[in-house]
């Protein structure tokens, strides 16, 4: 049975791509929040101003996330039009080697 180059280099850079998007997920699930303590001797109306600035937190967070996806989106799309000019240098190199070459 004929494993192709392309074909190996082809599942390996999928797998490495798969593999980044996994770490990036982990690395932003993992990031340590930032923790609001509320005791038992705030007031009503401390406790509105705790609830707004808890939104401003969530919703920053959620920006801070996003601008991070688009990062690493950004990265997998650098590293698939790598792997795409990649492949096509490889596919020019075997079709440069001797017939006689393939087992």
């Amino acid at each position: 049975m004929e494993i192709s180059i392309t074909s190996l280099l082809s599942d390996l850079t999928a797998d490495i791509l798969f593999s980044l998007l996994q770490i990036s997920i982990i690395i932003l699930l993992t990031r340590v929040p930032e923790v609001h303590v509320v005791t038992q001797g705030n007031q009503i109306g401390s406790l509105s101003g705790y609830k707004a600035e808890s939104i401003e937190w969530l919703e920053k967070r959620v920006d801070y996330l996003k601008e991070e996806m688009l990062m690493v989106e950004t990265r997998i799309e650098r590293m698939r039009h790598e792997h795409a000019m990649l492949k096509v240098h490889l596919q020019s190199l075997e079709r440069l080697k001797p017939s006689s070459d393939h087992h």
